[in-house]
């Protein structure tokens, strides 16, 4: 459908009919009659006197295409260019087997990879990456703006994925900050999902955490479980399962979030682990500044050149062909 820069002009087209029909009616009602001039007064004549009304059509067309071209019809395109200032997440996975308690169905580990892989799908402006640890820390997935390939990586992260039993969680924390240091994101931030206390690894989490806060990244932990005993599956077996007393170093993951201007959320259940995620996805905001363009192609020049084509057949019909004799 044709867009019109002036759109206002068409309303013109009102009174142009208007004039049309005014003009016609008094064509018609005169007492004077357009007669074809020279030798077509006899050869045409009547044919001619059937004609006539064609030079009030003319001057209409005129005035209707000239009309039109004021409208400016053409055709307009929007761009839109967006400035993104997102936020660089490395999700840092705990995978030691301790993830494998039963007290967030189905375990620590699946609904963790259930809640995170929202958490990401709702990022959409940003970049994120994944490290997995236990005993070791490993990159899973680097930054990436592709959301589907790196939920995909979270759905398919299990125990197996991993060789060394226990929670390195200052080694997590050094493989995550190592993705973001280069990273030009105006906020970059460590999401540290464990349910542990730190008992694998070289390097100190606190000492970690120093060294990221350096480099101007924030770490939010969560720590995932609750207290007291907790149920574990026991071997292959379906509904086996034994209790174990858990551990876990809370003081530990609140100083490293306070040190780094993060903060630490304890999950002890479900609906409390998709809150924790739910405040930090509203915390960590996303910021972009879109710039929209218009532009706007005009096509009058072909109204317009009919207008002045019709115009001037009116003047030479008149002047030519038909001749107003009193």
């Amino acid at each position: 459908m044709p867009e019109f820069k002036n759109a206002i002009f068409l309303l013109l087209l009102l009174p142009v009919a208007a004039y049309y029909i005014y003009f016609r009616s008094k064509i018609l009602s005169e007492s004077s009659v357009l007669f074809p001039s020279g030798k077509m007064i006899k050869k045409k004549k009547s044919f001619f006197r059937k004609t006539y009304l064609t030079v009030p059509l003319m001057r209409f067309l005129a005035l209707f295409f000239a009309v039109i071209a004021l409208a400016r019809p053409g055709k307009g395109v929007n761009y839109t260019e967006i400035e993104n200032y997102g936020v660089d997440i490395v999700i840092a996975l705990d995978l030691s087997p301790s993830m494998q308690g039963m007290d967030l169905p189905p375990n620590r580990l699946g609904a963790a990879k259930e809640i995170v892989s929202r958490f990401i799908a709702n990022r959409e402006n940003d970049r994120v990456g994944l490290v997995i640890f236990a005993g070791e820390a490993y990159l899973q997935a680097p930054l990436t703006s592709d959301k589907e390939i790196i939920r995909e990586i979270v759905s398919e992260t299990d125990f197996d994925s991993v060789e060394t039993d226990g929670t390195a969680i200052g080694e997590a924390i050094v493989m995550s900050a190592a993705r973001l240091k280069d990273s030009k994101a105006q906020s970059r931030v460590i999401l540290l999902l464990t349910d542990g206390v730190n008992n694998r690894g070289v390097v100190d989490p606190d000492t970690a955490a120093l060294a990221a806060k350096e480099l101007g990244i924030k770490i939010y932990s969560v720590g995932i479980g609750k207290d007291g005993k907790v149920a574990y599956p026991t071997g292959n077996a379906i509904f086996s399962k034994h209790y174990v007393q858990n551990e876990f170093d809370e003081k530990l993951l609140k100083n490293i979030s306070e040190l780094t201007g993060g903060k630490y959320y304890r999950a002890a259940d479900k609906d409390a682990f998709e809150k924790s995620i739910s405040d930090i996805n509203m915390l960590e905001k996303s910021r972009y500044k879109v710039k929209k363009y218009y532009d706007f192609e005009d096509n009058f020049f072909p109204f317009l050149a009919a207008s002045v084509i019709f115009f001037f057949a009116e003047i030479i019909l008149r002047s030519v062909v038909y001749r107003k004799i009193p």
